[in-house]
């Protein structure tokens, strides 16, 4: 019975060395990634590096340079959080505007929109603009026939 508990042992030891490494293996930083409704409006940044991210509809959209940063958000606290935990999600470029049209009797008129990957996406309250930190300085003015002929994207609530 001796000569068993070592050989038992060893082959515990063995046994647990191959599930360990099979396990690692399967394991990276997408596995750990999910989309993340609740923290939609954020804006967070990883302490690692210095990328911002915003979050919309549950994925951390990166945000491509300071001028994209001060155009459309405001200067705000940036959550940390370990970003690669977040699904991700279109980067937020200099293809992205906040707009709205102010022709007097258009159906349009002062609504604000994300101009975001060829639609509009109506930003459908002022609590809304402050919960996703927009920056109400960066709105453009466009004209609204202009504004009505882009397709219609999820509205941002």
């Amino acid at each position: 019975m001796n000569k068993l508990i070592p050989f038992v042992f060893l082959s515990s030891v063995l046994l647990l060395a191959t599930t360990e490494s099979t396990f690692y293996k399967g394991v990276n930083a997408q596995s750990f990634q999910r989309n993340r409704p609740d923290l939609n409006g954020l804006l967070i940044r990883n302490p690692g590096n210095s990328m911002i991210f915003w979050v919309d509809r549950g994925q951390r959209r990166h945000i491509a340079g300071p001028s994209v940063y001060g155009r459309l958000f405001v200067p705000n606290q940036r959550d940390y959080l370990d970003t690669d935990a977040v699904e991700p999600g279109a980067s937020i470029t200099n293809d992205n505007r906040l707009v709205r049209c102010g022709e007097n009797g258009h159906p349009l008129k002062n609504r604000i929109y994300l101009l975001d990957q060829g639609t509009k996406r109506h930003v459908t309250s002022p609590t809304v603009m402050n919960k996703n930190n927009f920056n109400g300085k960066g709105v453009n003015t466009i004209d609204c026939p202009v504004l009505a002929t882009i397709k219609d994207g999820d509205p941002i609530r």
